[in-house]
């Protein structure tokens, strides 16, 4: 990354969205935000932290895509979620997928390198759900969250635990709240993986030092609509798949 481009990573991201695509329907929840195009929806996890001013005060639909994707270098971090779920309609589609030739296997990011990281320092950003039962006893295990729980270290804790880790997991909300062009520079020359359902498919993430990614692709657009406007965000895994992609 360019020292005097912060927001390089989310500027390419946005660039490659076509602008012949349209806002159709969108939401902002809880936990989950989500965006509408006439091809797809794209999910992006809820930050509720809002202290700075929206950039919007009119309804989005209508709108191109490209335009609202552009809402995720906001520091209003609840509209920077929607700019997020943006972009994810546009890269976390089924035919991206082919073309960027996805895995389909439908397993969790943790599950697929449980054997891989034994014995390793793992640092993970975010606390994800069953994951001291995944790998906690298997592997030096660091737990970063800027919300900690008991046994999670503080998100300042990563300038100190990533330089020596061997693999980094990151949470793709770090796009929304700003840490992931940090995180990057902190985890170089790592292995550096991508997860969560508001990951972005694509190997542009590669050229920025990210190794793996895995993330969602909705199949059923209705179902993923009735379980988050509903408040059941843990439910709509079973209306998409589980993808990753490998850097080559």
């Amino acid at each position: 990354m360019r020292k005097n481009n912060f927001f390089e990573i989310y500027d390419e991201l946005i660039e490659n969205i076509p602008s012949n695509l349209i806002i159709k329907d969108y939401f902002i929840g809880r936990h989950w935000s989500w965006i509408k195009t006439n091809e797809n929806i794209g999910l992006g996890m809820t930050i509720n932290i809002d202290s700075m001013a929206y950039s919007f005060t009119k309804s989005l639909i209508g709108k191109e895509l490209k335009d609202v994707a552009k809402l995720t270098k906001s520091w209003n971090f609840r509209e920077s979620s929607l700019g997020l779920a943006a972009i994810n309609a546009y890269y976390n589609t089924f035919s991206k997928a082919e073309e960027n030739k996805v895995d389909f296997s439908n397993k969790d990011a943790f599950d697929v390198y449980r054997e891989i990281v034994v014995g390793k320092k793992v640092s993970v950003i975010g606390h994800f759900p069953f994951l001291e039962k995944q790998i906690k006893d298997i592997c030096d295990l660091y737990i970063i969250e800027r919300n900690p729980r008991k046994g999670d270290y503080p998100d300042s804790a990563c300038e100190y635990l990533l330089p020596k880790s061997d693999y980094i997991f990151i949470t793709s909300s770090t796009i929304v709240n700003k840490t992931f062009p940090r995180l990057l520079e902190l985890s170089k020359d790592k292995k550096t993986i991508m997860v969560g359902p508001s990951t972005p498919i694509t190997p542009i993430l590669f050229k920025y030092g990210v190794s793996d990614l895995s993330g969602f692709i909705v199949k059923n657009k209705q179902g993923v609509i009735d379980t988050i406007n509903s408040g059941r965000h843990r439910e709509f895994f079973k209306y998409g798949n589980m993808v990753s992609l490998k850097k080559e």
